[in-house]
């Protein structure tokens, strides 16, 4: 197994970090995503379409972070629209926060969903966010 950077879009809202992971007989990539609580709705979801169709193979693209937007609430479902229109599901309706809300995401495209094992999370002493554990099952 190898794991390298890869590049990401320069984008002016969002910190982002492109890896791809190497196994046997496949390649995953992770867009990390980091979006400040200042960033505006509209400004993420431009910055977030630069990247994702810059992505080669959003068939094997897992998109996580701290998108600072709660997936439990309705302000929510643009992102979601945007994610589902480049075949991404969002995949953990459970709280991730210290308050109760769904800030970090995890989102799988249709071809990583049968993959998916399951989720933790997770409350930890340095942070107000949770652990969130993805448990990916990958045949060699």
């Amino acid at each position: 197994m190898q794991c390298r950077e890869i590049p990401v879009p320069d984008v002016t809202s969002l910190e982002t970090l492109g890896v791809e992971l190497i196994i046997p007989n496949s390649t995953l990539t992770f867009i990390v995503i980091y979006k400040p609580p200042k960033v505006t709705m509209a400004d993420l979801l431009r910055d977030l379409q630069i990247i994702l169709k810059a992505i080669d193979n959003v068939q094997k693209t897992i998109s996580l972070g701290d998108f600072n937007v709660d997936a439990l609430a309705a302000e929510s479902q643009p992102l979601k629209h945007l994610m589902q229109q480049f075949t991404f599901k969002f995949t953990h309706p459970g709280t991730t926060h210290n308050h109760g809300s769904c800030l970090d995401h995890v989102y799988l495209p249709k071809d990583i969903q049968n993959m998916y094992n399951c989720y933790t999370f997770l409350p930890t002493y340095f942070s107000d966010h949770f652990y969130v554990h993805l448990q990916l099952e990958i045949s060699a």
